[in-house]
């Protein structure tokens, strides 16, 4: 199912409604059930943070693998807001049916993870871009705010295909013109975007300093992302019960 959002046909909002109605949208989608909310959010970075054990492979291979379990993540926030129930069998039994165009995706939006190196090197050097690939600490030089830098750019493509994972996971749309999509809806709503990607750049440099953050940031970064989703794609309330 490929059906494309007609841009002609969205009614333009001022940027600050918009973002502030993202932000609405992600708080009442948290308060649904924080804590399986917070715990669902913690299941990527955890492996991510396993895979990345992996001497030589595993940097890489978690920016490949780790958006298949933010996409059950994503089935599961979706159950819960339609259904009012996560309902983890019925769940997988989606993600599963969806999962060579997930695998697809992840493979596309590693685009994120290249941008993120670009920037190693621009900073630092190849060596850098290199040691930052492959998860070698002991030969990253760069400095804490360099590195904070690295990160906080992978906001920049990222914020181009905010809606890929959305559409292709839980509307059954091919990933490519889901990519044009979401290109087309991230440069229509460009303001609200680009105040998101701000803040999120922001808590993903900080968490550098304050390791804490990351707490914060990655509850706001699934509801928020789904709330987004919801506002452009389907306006209707979430479920309560």
């Amino acid at each position: 199912m490929d059906a494309i959002v007609s841009l002609a046909h969205v009614p333009a909002r001022p940027a600050g409604q918009v973002f502030a109605a993202w932000m609405r949208g992600a708080w009442r989608l948290f308060r649904l059930a924080p804590l399986a909310i917070f715990a669902l959010s913690l299941l990527p970075i955890l492996v991510e943070a396993a895979l990345q054990l992996m001497p030589g492979i595993g940097m890489v291979l978690s920016k490949l693998l780790t958006p298949l379990a933010s996409a059950w993540v994503l089935v599961m926030i979706d159950n819960r807001a339609r259904a009012g129930a996560f309902a983890r069998r019925r769940a997988t039994q989606r993600w599963w049916t969806r999962l060579p165009q997930i695998v697809l995706a992840a493979v596309l939006l590693g685009g994120v993870f290249a941008f993120q190196l670009l920037t190693a090197a621009l900073i630092g050097g190849s060596e850098q871009a290199v040691a930052f690939a492959i998860g070698d600490i002991e030969r990253l030089t760069l400095s804490r705010a360099e590195v904070a830098a690295v990160l906080a750019s992978g906001v920049i493509p990222g914020s181009l295909v905010l809606f890929v994972v959305p559409r292709v996971v839980l509307d059954g749309n091919d990933v490519w013109p889901a990519i044009v999509e979401s290109l087309g809806l991230a440069v229509r709503y460009w303001r609200p975007v680009a105040m998101f990607a701000a803040l999120s750049a922001a808590l993903i440099a900080s968490v550098l300093w304050v390791p804490l953050l990351l707490l914060a940031f990655l509850p706001l970064a699934g509801c928020a992302g789904y709330a987004m989703y919801r506002d452009v794609f389907d306006p209707t309330p979430v479920a309560r019960a």
